[in-house]
């Protein structure tokens, strides 16, 4: 169906592609009075324009697939709109929104006895879980997460819900663990042809692993290939936190007003596109950024923040991503805990 092939496309990382289909597949629906095809089209339509950071577009769009789901009594479409909104609010810091949405998509799947859909709000639980301060609760609904997709032999979710678990591993300071939940990870997505938003936080997040283990060279790399797959794909939520890792490199390798004006950048781009940070970055980057002030000074490092917030984004990226490398032996030059 032409849902199915937008979503393939989405999934290998080409919104353009995607999008036409995704439409395409709304209006034919539409016409044929498929309630329930246009709830699925319309879900799948939005997650273009959430990948594009454009969450205000992403929500209205699963507003409109709850809508079409819910006209048609289709319990199991309903889960999965529901889904999509507890995700979004998600990824705007919406945490006890997001809460209430993934627990009643996690009802719903349960109801209908749907266990391969379980694991997309059990392992966005666990996400919600990591921030609002319960990793163990993360971890148990992760693991249950990843149990029921191993089982069932579904590839892309068995590497997403490996990104989360490397997430829980980044915030417990265990970096071995995340290197090795992110190594299989990112092979999986990789065997997967993708370069989408999901691989592009592997990247991001090997990336983190990297600099926490003293190897600026090997983190500066990773954080350039996931920015320039973002910014290919117009992926803002992800160019805004890879420009973020390497103000953390920057920060690492002597570069404070570098690492202030990258990081005065990349959350004026976060901001613009109304995405919250998630609760690993947000430890790295206070790290990061109690580093640079401390070497740049108070005054400077406020100064070259504000300089980089106002800067054009396209120009911050040119610049970044010719910027000299850093010096491949880097021992010892990890973050302070």
């Amino acid at each position: 169906m032409l849902y199915t092939a937008g979503f393939l496309a989405w999934r290998q990382g080409d919104a353009a592609a995607a999008r036409p289909l995704l439409e395409a597949a709304v209006a034919v629906a539409t016409a044929a009075g498929d309630g329930v095809a246009t709830g699925y089209a319309l879900f799948y339509l939005g997650l273009v324009p959430q990948f594009q950071g454009d969450y205000p577009a992403a929500r209205g769009l699963f507003e409109d697939s709850r809508r079409a789901f819910e006209a048609a009594g289709d319990p199991e479409g309903l889960a999965l709109a529901l889904f999509g909104l507890g995700n979004l609010s998600r990824q705007v810091g919406e945490d006890g929104p997001a809460q209430a949405l993934l627990e009643r998509s996690l009802a719903l799947f349960r109801e209908q006895g749907d266990r391969r859909s379980l694991a997309l709000p059990l392992g966005y639980l666990g996400r919600v879980a990591l921030r609002t301060g319960d990793p163990v609760g993360a971890r148990v609904r992760l693991e249950e997460a990843l149990a029921i997709v191993e089982d069932i032999g579904e590839t892309w979710l068995v590497a997403s819900v490996l990104d989360s678990l490397a997430e829980v591993a980044r915030c417990e300071d265990d970096q071995a663990r995340a290197e090795r939940l992110l190594g299989r990870s990112l092979a999986l997505w990789r065997e997967l042809g993708s370069t989408g938003t999901q691989t592009q936080g592997a990247l991001h997040q090997l990336g983190h692993v990297a600099l926490a283990r003293g190897d600026a060279a090997r983190a500066d790399g990773l954080f350039r290939e996931s920015l320039t797959l973002a910014r290919a794909q117009g992926n803002k939520r992800h160019v805004a936190t890879a420009l973020a890792g390497l103000a953390c490199v920057a920060a690492a390798t002597g570069q404070p007003e570098t690492a202030a004006r990258l990081f005065g950048a990349a959350g004026a781009l976060r901001r613009a596109v109304g995405a919250a940070l998630s609760p690993a970055d947000r430890i790295a980057h206070r790290r990061a950024e109690a580093r640079a002030r401390a070497a740049a000074g108070a005054a400077a490092f406020a100064a070259a923040r504000a300089a980089g917030a106002q800067a054009p984004i396209e120009a911050v990226l040119d610049g970044a991503l010719a910027a000299a490398r850093p010096p491949a032996a880097t021992a010892g030059q990890a973050l302070p805990r």
